[in-house]
């Protein structure tokens, strides 16, 4: 018998268990990354960093100078 009503569609929130499940999961997995890949792990890194850069020409030299 309701003559004016208004729909709202909101965003649809997260249940909370699967919020603090995925605030973990880049922490959970760059921890098994690290253990798997030992030493090669900062390959890894400097490689998603090619990937994610924003240039799109780089040059690069053959090697990685790795100062102590």
């Amino acid at each position: 018998k309701m003559d004016t009503y208004r729909i709202y569609n909101l965003p649809k929130q997260k249940d909370p268990l699967e919020q603090i499940m995925s605030g973990f999961g880049e922490e959970t997995e760059s921890k098994i990354l690290k253990n798997e890949l030992g030493d090669g792990y900062k390959y890894l890194q400097q490689v998603r960093s090619l990937v994610h850069s924003n240039s799109r020409i780089q040059a690069r030299m053959e090697y990685a100078l790795e100062i102590y």
